[in-house]
């Protein structure tokens, strides 16, 4: 999902900036979004997963009958009909059945981090034909070895098997494993993980960082003077609402900011320069909305 939401931020952020609606693209508009993200500094794996992204955005809106059919074959040169989204692990019942109980209790970020780990486990158990529940030591270790040729880092893989391992003693309470989880994932599997302290730009480079981004109209610096003024997190940017404004008797301006982890809100103080930039970036999502 959150690959999903990047890939749109972005083609959306490209429409804007080029005046156009969907409707309009033509083949050289999906080239330029191309250089666009390459200007915007994604690295080359990323861009290609984008553009498949936004291509089955525009097939989806072809099936909902927002684009006439067969727009997309028309403007994507590299066109292929069986290719409308990437092919997924199916879950069995009793994965889906986990999920639904990590639901009430985490936020929707932590539960598809879960489901990506399970759909990543189950393509590769679904290729042995046993049961859902029967998993050994072996079905680990080919997991393990799948995260490492994938080239995830150290904390990623620790991530997905601690999503894992919590899955199993899961199967293990509902006493559906014959091993104990702690003899199928072994301390010893969990990769050491890198804790580094952030470091902090020098205040020259900052302040001069702070005046290009202000002085930009792009919407992805404006969102970054944003969250530089206001020490907003990505996902708060990403939640920033219509009516996120507000305002006091004396007209001093506020940013009502949606915390997704803690699913509540908080007030910012805007000076008049970030409180200007908060009406750009509405402006801009009012006219994609158009």
């Amino acid at each position: 999902m959150n690959l999903y939401r990047a890939a749109l931020c972005h083609f959306h952020r490209f429409l804007v900036q080029s005046k156009k609606k969907p409707i309009d693209l033509q083949r050289l508009h999906i080239e330029e979004f191309g250089i666009d993200l390459s200007q915007h500094g994604l690295k080359f794996n990323t861009r290609l997963n984008h553009q498949k992204l936004v291509g089955a955005y525009l097939r989806w809106l072809e099936k909902e009958g927002d684009l006439p059919s067969g727009f997309y074959q028309k403007i994507d040169p590299n066109f292929r009909a069986d290719c409308i989204k990437p092919q997924q692990a199916e879950l069995p019942e009793i994965a889906e059945n986990f999920l639904s109980v990590i639901n009430a209790s985490s936020a929707p970020a932590t539960v598809d981090g879960y489901k990506s780990s399970l759909r990543s486990f189950y393509r590769l158990h679904q290729e042995t034909g046993k049961r859902p529940y029967t998993i050994d030591r072996t079905d680990i270790e080919n997991f393990m070895r799948y995260l490492q040729d994938r080239g995830m880092k150290d904390n990623q893989r620790f991530a997905r098997l601690v999503q894992l391992r919590r899955y199993l003693d899961w199967l293990a309470q509902h006493k559906k494993l014959k091993e104990h989880p702690s003899h199928l994932i072994k301390s010893e599997d969990f990769p050491k993980r890198v804790q580094m302290l952030p470091r902090p730009f020098p205040p020259e480079i900052d302040i001069e960082l702070q005046k290009r981004l202000l002085r930009s109209d792009d919407i992805d610096h404006m969102g970054l003077y944003l969250m530089r003024r206001c020490g907003m997190r990505v996902g708060e940017m990403l939640h920033l609402k219509m009516n996120c404004l507000e305002s006091d008797n004396f007209e001093n301006f506020y940013l009502r900011i949606f915390m997704p982890k803690f699913k509540t809100e908080r007030l910012m103080p805007l000076d008049p320069e970030t409180l200007a930039v908060v009406h750009k970036i509405l402006n801009l999502k009012k006219a994609v909305k158009k």
